[in-house]
């Protein structure tokens, strides 16, 4: 696996083919994807579960409950109505009113503990993975039906996925990516560095010179945004005959 994983950074001919022409392509790659991603989904649920406990407390509905009311008798000036002292004792009964509701409000439970932050966290971790298998692997399936289509591309949708799962590796960067200044940086690079994983994986898997996987690799994306503009443009011209 470590072997597998510095390859696949290095961009490593040797590393592509061998596991492009290999009976257990699928799996390796697979494993590869899903450890990344699980690393980098810790990064990102550790982050998130941080956030969340040092954010600053919120507003409690009592507090904005009390603003209301108070704003309200301000605006109808009940302070010049009513005499000042009886105007005050009414202010110190609101906001002792208020001050017990937020006290029992706030007293410590048996089960206090930040269970919704912890939650969302273990969704961040277990999700990352997945979101980032589904990305790969649905537009491998698009460049493998239009390079067989167009590019008479021969080989093999197993060898495919296996090579194009290496392009999660340089994602491992992106665990900077919540680093003030730094984390933009990081992300294009790994997101560059991942683009050219990928096509290293269809190179090796159809045996493409590194023009023609740069080609199958973007083909499916002209094909869908042209066929977006041209449904569009089709729209429009419908809708502006209706309307005339």
């Amino acid at each position: 696996m470590w072997h597998l994983f510095l390859g696949a950074l290095a961009l490593d001919q040797e590393t592509y083919d061998e596991l492009t022409q290999s009976e257990q392509a699928f799996r390796r790659g697979f494993a590869l994807l899903m450890v990344v991603g699980l690393m980098i989904g810790l990064v990102n649920a550790g982050t998130e579960l941080t956030r969340h406990l040092l954010a600053p407390p919120l507003v409690s509905d009592w507090e904005i409950l009390r603003q209301n009311i108070l704003g309200v008798l301000n605006f109808r000036r009940w302070d010049l109505l009513l005499p000042l002292g009886l105007w005050q004792q009414l202010l110190d009964y609101i906001n002792a009113t208020f001050n017990i509701a937020q006290a029992v409000n706030q007293a410590p439970r048996p089960l206090s503990a930040p269970f919704p932050e912890i939650f969302v966290a273990l969704g961040v971790f277990v999700s990352y993975p997945f979101n980032l298998l589904g990305f790969l692997f649905l537009y491998s399936l698009l460049v493998h039906f239009f390079t067989a289509l167009i590019l008479r591309g021969s080989g093999s949708v197993r060898g495919l996925l296996g090579g194009v799962s290496l392009a999660a590796a340089p994602q491992i960067f992106t665990v900077f990516a919540p680093l003030p200044g730094l984390g933009l940086l990081f992300g294009f690079i790994a997101s560059v560095w991942s683009l050219a994983a990928f096509m290293q994986g269809v190179a090796a898997a159809y045996r493409f010179s590194a023009g023609k996987a740069f080609l199958a690799t973007f083909l499916p994306m002209l094909v869908v945004i042209t066929l977006i503009l041209l449904v569009g443009g089709i729209a429009i011209l419908v809708s502006s005959l209706l309307t005339r």
